[in-house]
């Protein structure tokens, strides 16, 4: 906005010339240098080191693997409940395994470790990594496997009750939405073959279908019909566990999470619509954001407070700041009273870029906010 921008051209120009002569080095670097952290690597080195191991995995009778009870009592506590009735007498207490592959138990344990598994392995035995760390409880791991499950298994007629089946078991979540999905955009075709098909009674399968087919027509962010890969981002932001079926995704949101997005419903201009996410601060007050597609290009929309004064709904520079004049306003509301949450209602359109209605903040999901 024209009255906060202060141009001093001449200002600009000696801060350039001081910078100039700012002690580059041969490099070319003028930051200063920060080591990598070394105790992720030192951690990864004990994979499998067999001198400071306490317990050794016998997988399947075919290979064994060395580890370190407090590293997985700290990372993966279902596999360290296995160690709990491990023979005691002996300095390396030995645990049997069965039921899973050595090399598939391998790239587990590693990643318990710190380790990547490579993405061919994760393309191409996605399902065994999946079944794996659902049994040992190692859930960041398992949800990557399943984006990569999801990537490479296109839902068809033919496979769409096993995918269904399959996700419902394990708790796939992505993997049911994608069913789902599939299911709402053939109704017709997949009605006809269910009476051909083995398909899950689960409790949530009605509740699974009637989501996937709202979220056919509703796009305005709310918990309900949100996303699973966006629910998952959210919950990841604050270090929370990230797998599990929607049911329990929205309530570990609910309960941890409802301060850090808003939920912005009603709008005439329907790309404002949406879920915003607290994205650090503006006016000495929360800024939330999210992505939408306007006029074909891929833009920011903030909801943010300007000097203390008004609050703005904006599409803003994609690297910039809010309140300049390259912003595209849409709808304003006044603060009252030094407010820090942008309120419910009270918004108006602004500068002729906003459609009517306008409109409604939720600080917490509809749901949630009406208990």
């Amino acid at each position: 906005r024209q009255e906060t921008v202060n141009i001093a051209p001449m200002n600009e120009q000696v801060e350039v010339e001081a910078a100039s002569d700012s002690g580059e080095d041969d490099y070319g670097d003028t930051g200063i240098f920060t080591p990598t952290n070394p105790c992720l690597r030192g951690i990864l080195g004990l994979f499998s080191d067999e001198k400071t191991s306490d317990i050794m995995f016998d997988v399947g009778s075919k290979e064994k693997f060395y580890a370190h009870r407090l590293i997985l009592r700290a990372c993966a506590p279902t596999l360290a409940e296995y160690c709990d009735g491990a023979d005691e007498g002996e300095d390396v207490k030995s645990v049997i395994i069965t039921g899973v592959e050595p090399e598939i138990f391998r790239h587990l344990l590693r990643y318990v470790y710190g380790g990547a598994v490579d993405i061919e392995v994760l393309r191409n035995h996605s399902r065994e990594i999946i079944n794996a760390a659902d049994r040992f409880g190692i859930g960041s791991l398992k949800v990557e496997a399943e984006g990569y499950c999801v990537e490479s298994t296109p839902i068809t007629l033919d496979n769409f009750a096993e995918n269904l089946q399959f996700s419902d078991a394990k708790k796939c979540s992505l993997l049911k939405e994608r069913v789902m999905d599939f299911l709402v955009q053939n109704e017709k075709a997949a009605l006809k073959k269910l009476s051909e098909q083995d398909v899950p009674q689960s409790e949530s399968m009605l509740t699974d279908f009637l989501t996937a087919s709202a979220m056919k027509w509703d796009h305005d962010g709310d918990l309900s019909t949100m996303p699973i890969n966006q629910m998952r981002k959210i919950l990841d932001s604050k270090g929370l566990n990230v797998d599990g079926t929607r049911e329990m995704l929205t309530k570990d949101i609910e309960k941890n999470c409802c301060e850090d997005f808003l939920v912005v419903t009603g709008a005439g201009t329907q790309a404002i619509n949406g879920m915003y996410t607290k994205a650090g601060s503006h006016d000495g007050v929360p800024k939330y954001t999210k992505h939408v597609m306007y006029q074909g290009s891929d833009k920011t929309v903030a909801l943010y407070r300007w000097s203390g004064r008004v609050w703005y709904i904006s599409i803003i520079p994609r690297d910039g700041s809010p309140g300049t004049d390259d912003d595209i306003d849409f709808y304003s509301a006044p603060v009252h009273e030094s407010e820090v949450i942008p309120p419910r209602t009270g918004w108006l359109l602004a500068n002729g870029f906003g459609l009517q209605p306008p409109p409604t903040i939720c600080v917490k999901p509809p749901e949630s906010s009406a208990a």
